[in-house]
């Protein structure tokens, strides 16, 4: 199966060094097509649609044909967590409520350099 750049790209940031913020920040920078210092609830479906196919791909996982579907949902419903009159969200409202969703606290805790770091720091 071919993965196109935006998939590798944004796979590339979630597992690469650093801290969740940094990660989610880099991340919003790539799908806030717009460039407008915010994203739609479109492009936040977007985003997590290719961020949890990028990591099946990038760890070997299968993508399960409701992959999208499921995101799509989540996606919705972090959106809907601002209210309906909101059409779009800030990076900050993005990153806080990344962070704050249980479900994407324990995916995103995977690609944490927190563990290595600690790690480093107990050692000689």
């Amino acid at each position: 199966e071919k993965v196109d750049m935006l998939t590798l790209i944004a796979g590339l940031f979630l597992i690469a060094r650093g801290t969740m913020h940094k990660k989610i920040r880099h991340v919003f920078k790539i799908f806030d097509f717009d460039k407008d210092g915010s994203i739609s609830v479109q492009e936040l479906i977007i985003m997590f649609q290719i961020c949890a196919i990028s990591l099946c791909h990038l760890t070997g996982h299968p993508c399960s044909v409701d992959l999208k579907r499921d995101m799509e949902q989540v996606a919705r419903k972090m959106f809907d967590k601002f209210g309906p009159d909101e059409n779009r969200l800030t990076r900050r409202q993005i990153v806080s409520m990344i962070l704050g969703c249980a479900e994407t606290k324990i995916i995103l805790r995977i690609f944490s350099d927190k563990k290595s770091t600690k790690l480093k720091k107990m050692g000689p």
